[in-house]
């Protein structure tokens, strides 16, 4: 076992403790980029900007990616502004993603990750 998944595996006893839910504590979206190779640690402990940039960037490459598909390229909008209009709600989502993280690290107390 290396010293990530012992880290990880105390900080998902910590959430679990806590009473997260553990799809709220690992979301499946990481749970599977984690079945690819990718150590990442649960998003509670992710530093703000990094769990920032995370869930703005899928959230606008997603709901971006699917309202031109089906929405705005059939009203017309031209594609400065659906990418303009995409990186937006990203950040705004972003934002709120982050924002909650950060609150649960402070309401349920959580070991920083550099401590566990």
């Amino acid at each position: 076992m290396t010293p990530f998944d012992r880290k990880f595996d105390k900080a998902m006893a910590e959430l679990s403790a806590a009473g997260v839910w553990p799809s709220n504590a690992y979301p499946p979206l990481q749970a599977a980029i984690a079945k690819l190779g990718w150590k990442t640690r649960p998003p509670h402990y992710a530093p703000f900007f990094i769990a920032f940039n995370v869930a703005a960037l899928f959230f606008a490459g997603v709901w971006g990616g699917f309202m031109w598909v089906f929405i705005w390229s059939k009203t017309g909008m031209p594609s400065p502004e659906a990418t303009s209009t995409a990186i937006l709600a990203g950040v705004f989502f972003g934002l709120a993603m982050a924002f909650y993280y950060a609150h649960g690290r402070r309401k349920y107390a959580l070991t920083p990750w550099d401590r566990i």
